[in-house]
Formats: structure tokens, sequence, C-alpha cells
């Protein structure tokens, strides 16, 4: 599922913030 990509990509989005 696409949410699945999304939720990981948002994880490592937040590690950067």
């Amino acid at each position: 599922m696409a949410a699945a990509r999304v939720l990981r990509t948002w994880s490592q989005n937040a590690v950067r913030l």
C-alpha cells in the first residue's frame, strides 16, 4: 500500500527536521 511508503518517508523527514 502506498500509505506504508508515505509513513516511512514521513519518519525520515521527522528525523531530518
